[in-house]
């Protein structure tokens, strides 16, 4: 007892530092997927208000997360490992390693599972929000929809990563689509809660016509 007590601080500081590795690579998609958003932000209101549609502020909000959260993970699973570390490349130049290159497959259900807690968890957590958010953010969420749309997304993930000198796991690949129906049945749990663009109300199209009215002669 004494021998595994005395572990796991140094496995827990283990996960800790590699939790905040793959933070720092994530920080170059999400400030490129937060761009992105803000070059969008007008245009998407501007057609949303010629639908008579609504978003919120704090479904701006999560969608934005959400975004750069997508960036985020796109950093850390479509670009080679050497190549996921921009900040690094930014100091020290690119790496020598090609960016393709054939990596290795596993193909063998379970093999690896379970020897690295740390990596388990990650293959899991990681994707929830790619089920509870969409459900969140957008309408007619199912189960079915939540399960297709990960395990394409997973799976497109992996043959992708076998392209640039990483490895195509079948473990992954189950661990990820378990993530993202989590993340769906979270959202079920929580009674279903909707962030959804909603109809214009009645008053707010007046008061909508209004300043419309007050802009066009302003500008004429």
């Amino acid at each position: 007892m004494y021998e595994l007590m005395r572990t796991v601080p140094g496995r827990t500081l283990r996960y800790l530092m590699l939790a905040r590795r793959y933070a720092v690579m994530m920080i170059p998609g999400m400030l490129v997927m937060l761009a992105v958003y803000l070059c969008l932000y007008r245009p998407r209101m501007e057609r949303l208000d010629r639908r008579d549609l609504i978003s919120d502020g704090r479904r701006e909000l999560v969608l934005a997360l959400f975004l750069m959260y997508c960036g985020g993970m796109a950093t850390l699973t479509l670009l080679p490992l050497e190549y996921a570390k921009v900040l690094k490349i930014l100091r020290q130049g690119l790496p020598d390693v090609p960016f393709f290159h054939v990596g290795k497959v596993s193909v063998t259900p379970l093999a690896k599972m379970f020897n690295d807690g740390f990596t388990f968890l990650a293959n899991i957590v990681m994707f929830m929000p790619f089920g509870f958010c969409p459900a969140l953010l957008w309408r007619n969420s199912r189960w079915y929809r939540a399960l297709g749309v990960s395990l394409l997304i997973t799976e497109n993930i992996e043959c992708w990563q076998l392209f640039i000198g990483r490895t195509f796991d079948v473990d992954d690949l189950i661990l990820n689509t378990l993530g993202a129906m989590l993340g769906w049945a979270l959202w079920a749990a929580l009674k279903r809660p909707r962030l959804w663009c909603r109809e214009r109300e009645p008053v707010e199209n007046i008061i909508a016509a209004v300043v419309s009215g007050e802009r066009i002669e302003k500008h004429g």
